[in-house]
């Protein structure tokens, strides 16, 4: 049972139920053969019709959960992450290449390189997290998540 605050304060509970219906298999088949057939491109709109099936069968309090997010956001997120993982790869195919006559320079360079992937995955699960929350409503109110994704990786750090 969820705790939801109600009017003056005074806690309502309220039943979380996931309501089961039919159609999960062919909304999987159909999104395994049209990224099959897209060479992995349907993979965001996939995404995107699964969470919606997943949330609407979520009931709490006896209403549904509603996604609200597009294909065309995390295609675009993908795009971002990409542009972001092709020049730090590259710097460090470069500098990798640059410093074999050193082992310890090249271990030095591949150690900052995994920790730099490693931070970048934390952001990426933060980040993911916001957006999720922030396209799910429940009778038209939306969630959230507040913070700093760098205060976030800091704690995980740490």
């Amino acid at each position: 049972m969820a705790e939801i605050t109600g009017v003056m304060g005074a806690p309502v509970h309220e039943r979380v139920a996931y309501e089961g219906r039919q159609g999960l298999v062919g909304l999987l088949s159909k999104n395994f053969f049209l990224t099959l057939f897209t060479i992995g491109i349907y993979r965001f709109w996939a995404a995107t019709r699964l969470r919606r099936f997943l949330w609407s069968n979520i009931r709490v309090g006896g209403d549904g959960l509603e996604y609200t997010g597009t294909g065309r956001e995390l295609f675009l997120g993908f795009l971002v992450a990409l542009a972001v993982l092709a020049p730090l790869s590259i710097v460090y195919i470069v500098v990798h290449r640059l410093s074999l006559g050193s082992p310890v320079l090249a271990a030095s360079v591949q150690g900052v390189y995994f920790l730099a992937l490693f931070i970048f995955m934390q952001v990426a699960l933060f980040r993911s997290r916001r957006y999720r929350l922030s396209r799910t409503t429940w009778r038209g109110i939306y969630a959230g998540q507040t913070g700093s994704t760098w205060h976030y990786c800091g704690l995980f750090l740490g």
